[in-house]
């Protein structure tokens, strides 16, 4: 957690000067912030990947098949959802709302 809040505030610090520089127009250093911002978000990836890792380690091979049961829901949640098909006259009707 503490690796995380550290990761997270550099990142924040950086999104600042970041968008800071569309309005001071010192985009000098733009390429090497996104760099950095792309560093950070790749050491978050890794420190989360790692976490889940060292639980699913812990657990029994019972735990095992419900913990990665969990986590493939939690990456189908998180997946990009394709956009509808085009909707246009004599195309397919709108699906029921829920």
């Amino acid at each position: 957690h503490k690796a995380a809040m550290q990761i997270r505030e550099k990142s924040h610090t950086l999104h600042q000067r970041f968008f800071d520089a569309i309005s001071t127009a010192d985009s000098a250093n733009v390429k090497q912030m996104t760099d950095s911002l792309a560093a950070y978000q790749a050491q978050m990836e890794m420190l989360t990947f790692n976490h889940f890792k060292m639980v699913r380690n812990i657990c029994n091979p019972e735990q095992k098949k419900t913990f990665d049961k969990v986590i493939n829901h939690a990456l189908e949640m998180l997946a990009p959802k394709p956009p509808p098909p085009p909707r246009g006259p004599g195309g397919p009707p709108p699906p029921p709302e829920r």
